[in-house]
């Protein structure tokens, strides 16, 4: 019987040694596993940090780009408002000049659209 005993001690031992082998590489390829997500989450940050960057370059930009079309549709729209308003000037002044015209009493023959000039004051200009 000692020859199956010290098989079964063997056994034992094995599935002993089997056991602290597998509990060693459960607790290497934790360890691995660890080290590879830290050197993902690096190469991430990586990547990622010159991107963020790139976007706050282009956020500056964005936002440059959005205060110029603000400034110049604040030009274009000063502009309109002062045509605008020079349109009603014209027109209030169109308004009273025919308000005048229609006040005066109809004449037969109109007037002349310049003045002639005066016998005496073509001698002195033609001198």
């Amino acid at each position: 019987m000692l020859p199956v005993v010290d098989a079964l001690q063997v056994v034992v031992a094995v599935q002993i040694l089997q056991g602290v082998v597998l509990l060693g590489g459960i607790v290497y390829l934790a360890r691995r596993l660890r080290s590879v997500a830290e050197d993902v989450t690096w190469r991430d940050r990586a990547q990622v940090q010159p991107l963020a960057g790139e976007l706050s370059r282009l956020d500056a930009t964005v936002r440059a780009a959005r205060a110029e079309a603000a400034t110049y549709l604040e030009a274009v729209f000063t502009g309109v408002q002062g045509i605008s308003n020079n349109l009603d000037a014209a027109r209030a002044t169109a308004a009273e000049t025919l308000n005048e015209l229609r006040q005066q009493p109809s004449q037969g023959a109109r007037p002349p659209p310049f003045p002639r000039p005066q016998p005496e004051l073509a001698r002195v200009a033609s001198r």
